[in-house]
């Protein structure tokens, strides 16, 4: 069993993965599986698609600030 702070939080939902699991990582910011077919999936419309678009400027700005940062 692997230490938790060895384990990747997503950015998107701040669940801990185990290295192993499907995601990806982009600029060092890890996001899991579940929520890339999420943003995948997601319409402009979506009720999500705010909260996704703020989370996913913290990739692209490099922002350290956030519900999931510590």
């Amino acid at each position: 069993m692997e230490p938790e702070n060895l384990r990747p939080t997503c950015l998107m939902c701040g669940q801990n993965t185990p290295l192993w699991t499907e995601g990806i990582f982009i600029k060092g910011k890890f996001i899991c599986a579940r929520c890339e077919q999420m943003i995948l999936a997601v319409h402009v419309d979506d009720i999500w698609y705010p909260f996704i678009k703020d989370q996913l400027k913290h990739i692209w700005f490099n922002r350290t600030e956030g519900p999931y940062f510590s």
